[in-house]
């Protein structure tokens, strides 16, 4: 039997069941999404018979497209979202793919017994990916030592992790909500360094040889440091990322405060400088199991 939904979970599986039915269409083809999810099918390059597990699959275009060219072998999506999953099981009814599988579940506690059932085992498969959501776990080594257990030997992992100068906007509202108490969806803190990455892979005893950083997504401008509040107020109306963030910091007196913050906080990612660049690009973290 699977653990009880954590808070935490249970408030990412609200988010994305919100946006299930709309996803695939937030942004033309060629948005971030739709674009990674391309460069995720590539790196994972699964050949015929393989066997690939898609962490946090959400409505299934990485386990669709991987099922294509994985055939006869198998994939198993994994998500929270149960309305996600719904839609990638539409979407795979609809092309008539049989040899992918949609199972709702916490990517994080895959060495159960209800993992099991769903037949995800241990020394099983060739490549596990985890695209733009290792951010939201809340124990990442653990995570990744679990995944670890779960490839063949000579099998692969691989998930990403914003590099410490992509979306600086973001980066400073995070931590603005971590000043102010607010419970946050995703924390970059233990991930804003290739060093740190990297450490996860090895120790979970993964080789890290074929780690990368990708290519940059997005121009996120510049960022002034003189005008960072006006900034702050244009994400405010904008609502970007994460909206419970506004919601919170619509309560009685934390607005003003929470302004103040943000310009601190980017004075301090620009480091004495007058502006600082955003970037939208990634570590990538591939990890092999060579033992």
């Amino acid at each position: 039997m699977a653990k009880p939904l954590t808070p935490h979970l249970l408030n990412i599986r609200s988010i994305y069941d919100a946006r299930a039915a709309t996803y695939d269409h937030e942004t033309g083809p060629d948005g971030f999404h739709p674009r990674q999810a391309r460069d995720y099918v590539k790196w994972a390059s699964p050949s015929p018979g393989c066997k690939l597990l898609d962490l946090a699959c959400g409505t299934g275009e990485i386990s669709l497209a991987c099922a294509r060219l994985a055939s006869p072998g198998m994939v198993i999506g994994v998500d929270i979202s149960p309305a996600s999953l719904e839609v990638a099981r539409q979407k795979a009814q609809q092309v008539g793919l049989g040899n992918v599988k949609f199972v709702e579940g916490d990517i994080a506690d895959l060495l159960s017994e209800w993992a099991e059932k769903e037949g995800i085992r241990q020394g099983m498969f060739d490549v596990i990916t985890c695209a733009s959501a290792f951010v939201l776990l809340e124990d990442q080594p653990g995570a990744v030592k679990s995944w670890a257990k779960l490839l063949k030997k000579g099998g692969k992992v691989i998930f990403d992790a914003a590099t410490g100068d992509s979306q600086i906007k973001a980066l400073a509202l995070e931590r603005v909500t971590e000043k102010l108490g607010i419970v946050r969806t995703y924390t970059r803190e233990g991930i804003d360094s290739e060093e740190k990455v990297r450490s996860l892979l090895t120790g979970a005893g993964l080789d890290d040889s074929e780690f990368f950083v990708s290519e940059n997504y997005e121009d996120g401008g510049v960022v002034v440091v003189e005008n960072a509040g006006a900034t702050f107020d244009d994400l405010v109306k904008e609502k970007k990322w994460f909206r419970g963030w506004y919601d919170e910091l619509d309560k009685p007196g934390r607005m003003v405060k929470a302004r103040e913050l943000f310009c601190k906080e980017i004075e301090k990612i620009a480091n004495g400088e007058k502006e600082v660049r955003s970037w939208w690009r990634f570590y990538m973290a591939v990890g092999r199991k060579i033992d």
